[in-house]
């Protein structure tokens, strides 16, 4: 597993990382080889710095923990735009002050696929300058997609 990817999108490039939740190995067997480490602040903080040193217009955590360790990651590391966070299972969304005074949106979307959200990120010299949500709850009515369809089929 790589420690983070770097997309290009249009004229921005977007840093995204992981953060599990520690307490992983109480729900799942943690396969031989897998660390999971206790202070996520530490990891986050040092990812972040390995993309800003790439020059990255916008950093993104994928995060599986619960909510209220989203929000102590937020304040605690700077750097961090956009938090895409889980495992709580509620529909949520908060704008936390980072240690350095910016801003970190993060967004929680439910359960098992029910609803999602899009998130659109507006730039200013460089750095987000404003966000907005769009929340969809995913139904039955729905078509289906079929790019999306033939890529999830394979795990069914």
């Amino acid at each position: 597993m790589k420690d983070y990817v770097i997309l290009d999108s249009g004229d921005a490039k977007i840093g995204v990382f992981g953060i599990l939740l520690p307490q992983l190995g109480e729900f799942v067997e943690i396969p031989g080889g897998v660390v999971i480490y206790e202070n996520t602040t530490a990891i986050a903080e040092s990812v972040v710095k390995e993309l800003e040193d790439q020059d990255v217009d916008v950093i993104i955590a994928l995060t599986h923990q619960y909510g209220d360790e989203d929000i102590e990651l937020a304040e605690s590391v700077a750097g961090i735009d956009l938090i895409i966070g889980g495992h709580d299972h509620l529909v949520w969304n908060e704008t936390v002050i980072a240690p350095d005074g910016d801003k970190t949106l993060i967004v929680h979307a439910g359960k098992y696929g029910e609803e999602t959200d899009s998130v659109d990120l507006t730039f200013s010299d460089g750095k987000v300058a404003g966000t907005s949500i769009s929340r969809y709850e995913i139904t039955e009515e729905l078509p289906d997609d079929q790019e999306i369809a033939s890529f999830v089929m394979p795990y069914m």
